[in-house]
């Protein structure tokens, strides 16, 4: 994008956050199926609230499980000398708590003091988003067998990796986050990790939906087309992060997870063929009106200093 073209893109972004109230108004006076701003363009409708709650809630969710995850792996590396070293790592959502297992399979590695088949549980421990920590690492003396809800939870896990493996050219390690839906298949969030150089990374994230034994998978979708690293500083105070959809009219779960995750990057735009939205610190989305990027211009570089 030329210099001209990248200011007034800046300057178009800038006018629509000073003018969100105009805009609400606007939209509230203005009767369903009005035209966009642009002549001849089609309306573009904002989206219903709970697609946005619900999305800014699993967003958030999946945050909170990759950072318990983190803390969980960190407390085990500390405190848990003497501890074999587990096949798998998975978490459980009840409520607002993260359930961390650290299991085992003995199948094909059997030893002393522990069942010769099957999958058992070493260690666990929980994390509150709202403490943000984890609680004691309990050992399990002798290790036990985990639950069919367990195993299953491991295998799609397993599963989710392989197979996002073999698609992603990157060799980047992925963080996850694992979900048992109310139908009892899974949905796994997997987010490429940062390139260490202080930003983060927005696409190459997949989500994978695993049938209810963990054995087969559903459905492995790309959550973005590109991918790009904002910088987590470099802003002045109030002034957004942004990055851009080539397709798809919403923020994704993963954009979500990582703003809440790195909360400096707040706010932060998400531009997408025909809308613009806000995620805030919190991880709750507002949708602020049509794209005012013009049509077929290339998207603002992320990073850009906006």
């Amino acid at each position: 994008m030329g210099t001209g073209m990248q200011k007034s893109v800046i300057g178009a972004v800038m006018a629509l956050l000073f003018c969100l109230p105009f805009f609400r108004d606007a939209g509230a006076a203005s009767a369903p199926g009005a035209p966009a701003t642009d002549a001849g363009a089609a309306a573009v409708e904002p989206p219903a609230e709970e697609t946005l709650r619900a999305l800014g809630e699993r967003g958030r969710a999946v945050a909170s499980g990759i950072v318990g995850m983190a803390k969980a792996r960190e407390k085990m590396a500390r405190q848990g000398q003497g501890v074999a070293k587990p096949d798998g790592v998975i978490g459980t959502l009840d409520h607002d708590l993260w359930r961390i297992l650290f299991l085992k399979d003995r199948e094909a590695e059997p030893a002393p003091g522990m069942p010769r088949s099957g999958t058992v549980v070493l260690a666990e421990t929980e994390y509150g988003e709202a403490a943000d920590d984890v609680g004691s690492l309990r050992v399990m003396s002798p290790p036990r067998p985990a639950t069919s809800t367990m195993v299953s939870t491991l295998r799609a896990v397993q599963i989710a990796l392989t197979e996002v493996g073999s698609r992603s050219k990157s060799g980047t390690p992925f963080d996850l986050a694992s979900f048992r839906e109310r139908d009892g298949t899974f949905t796994i969030y997997l987010l490429p990790q940062g390139a260490g150089n202080g930003s983060a990374r927005f696409g190459g994230d997949f989500v994978v939906r695993v049938m209810s034994s963990g054995r087969q998978v559903m459905t492995v979708d790309a959550a973005h087309s590109t991918t790009i690293d904002v910088p987590l500083a470099g802003r002045a105070a109030g002034q957004p992060s942004l990055h851009s959809h080539a397709s798809g009219d919403l923020p994704t779960v993963g954009d979500v997870a990582l703003v809440r995750m790195h909360p400096s990057l707040a706010p932060h735009l998400v531009l997408t063929p025909h809308s613009m939205f806000r995620i805030d610190a919190e991880g709750s989305i507002t949708w602020l009106g049509p794209n005012p990027v013009p049509s077929g211009a290339s998207p603002v570089p992320a990073g850009s200093g906006l």
